[in-house]
């Protein structure tokens, strides 16, 4: 249950980094953003059927962590030009370790491009390392 809340509070984190950006300029920073917020709806889909707020379905859940998997193999090249916007919290680590935040950036590929959940138990364990996953590299690469 902990690491479920866990997730939860992730999904939130980044719910309201969302909003909180909404004054962006910069078109490289907006589109780092609108990835971010696919990958939170995708979290919110994935987090209500945990959360017995809809009912479980495989194909969704298998969906949504399909997408997951694209929208986070994107990430690199999305950041692979650094840009600069007063809303942006991209981290200058990103750029002056770049393989590093590669490495990072793909264990959200790894851990969701070949997965299939078939319980909720299973996307419940998938929604916690979901989670962690975006805590480690937000905690390093995100000020």
């Amino acid at each position: 249950m902990h690491r479920t809340v866990t997730a939860f509070a992730a999904t939130l984190a980044l719910t309201g980094m969302a909003l909180a950006h909404a004054n962006t300029k910069d078109p490289t920073v907006k589109a780092w953003m609108a990835n971010m917020k696919a990958i939170v709806d995708e979290t919110k889909t994935i987090g209500q059927m945990v959360r017995n707020q809809a009912a479980f379905d495989a194909d969704a859940a298998n969906a949504s962590l399909s997408r997951i998997a694209g929208y986070s193999a994107d990430i690199p090249v999305l950041f692979s030009e650094k840009a600069d916007d007063p809303t942006s919290e991209a981290r200058d680590l990103i750029w002056s370790d770049w393989p590093a935040f590669e490495k990072e950036a793909a264990k959200l590929t790894d851990l969701t491009g070949n997965r299939a959940v078939a319980s909720p138990d299973e996307l419940r364990l998938a929604l916690t390392e979901i989670g962690a996953t975006c805590k480690s590299c937000h905690g390093t690469y995100r000020e």
